[in-house]
Order: structure tokens, then sequence, then C-alpha cells
């Protein structure tokens, strides 16, 4: 054996192994000298070899109110009735029925009804069409209220003038 080395190999031997006879691989230039193997940094961005199968697990729908599904088994308590939508409703069908206010009942019941309907479906709805019902409803008795009043002023006006 020499002492002389070629380029490219180690002292001790041939390239790739030392004097032990152990295969070794060349220092990269500003690798560490005492690390028996070369650090790998991982890749910056992981690639998958192959593409995800779907989920089997698919997420549940939510309620029509928005809330998470109940659990089977289960129920979900029912909305609370729309007491104010009954009231409307009975109030307004009572006017109808008492042919003399029946223009007056007629809108606020029809809508007095639809907020009873929509009620378990859209509660938000429901509660309009109730407050609309209610504002109809004290808008057409004081437009009501206000022509009997002129009625019967205009009445009595020209009985006195006769």
């Amino acid at each position: 054996m020499s002492s002389s080395t070629n380029p490219g190999e180690q002292p001790g031997g041939p390239e790739g192994q030392n004097a032990g006879g152990h295969h070794t691989e060349p220092i990269q230039p500003g690798a560490d000298p005492t690390t028996p193997y070369p650090v790998q940094h991982p890749p910056q961005q992981a690639q998958q070899p192959y593409p995800q199968p779907p989920s089997p697990y698919t997420p549940y729908p939510q309620g029509p109110d928005g809330q998470p599904p109940v659990a089977p088994g289960y129920y979900r308590p029912p909305t609370p009735p729309n007491t104010s939508a009954i009231v409307l409703t009975v109030v307004s069908g009572l006017l109808v029925i008492t042919v003399y206010c029946c223009p007056i009942g007629a809108i606020p019941l029809v809508l007095g009804v639809l907020g009873m309907a929509q009620q378990a479906s859209d509660p938000e709805s429901a509660r309009r069409m109730t407050t609309i019902g209610w504002v109809v409803l004290i808008g057409l008795t004081i437009l009501a209220l206000a022509a009997i009043i002129a009625i019967t002023a205009i009445a009595v006006g020209a009985e006195s003038t006769a």
C-alpha cells in the first residue's frame, strides 16, 4: 500500500472504503464529517403518490332550524306553538263570521293561518306573518271605527238641520 492518495480517494483505501474495509460515502462539502450518515432534509412539499379516497363518513345535514341532527332513537322537541297566530286566527275568524266586520277580518285570518302553517318549517317567517296580520287587523279596525264615526256624525248633522 502506498501512502499517496488519488483524487477522489480517501486515505486508507479505494473510494468508498476505509482502512477496515467498511463502505463509506464521500464527504460532501459543508457536511459534518463526524456524522456517520448523510443528513437528509425532508422535501419542502410532500406529494401523495395516490389520490385520497372520499371519506366514508358523510356530514349530517342540518335540521330545518339550523340545529344539529338528532341521534337515532331520540326526537327533537317540537317548536313551541305560535300563540299569537292562534289568537289572531280566532279573533279574525269571529270578525268574519259576524258579517258586519267581514272585510276587516278576512285578510288577518289568512295571515294567521299562514303563520300557524309555517311555524314548524320556518318559525321566523311565521312570526313575521303573524305580526303583519295583527298590524293589518288593527289598521282595518281603526279605519272601520273612523268610518262608523264619520257616518254617524254626518247622519246626526243632517238630522239636526232638517
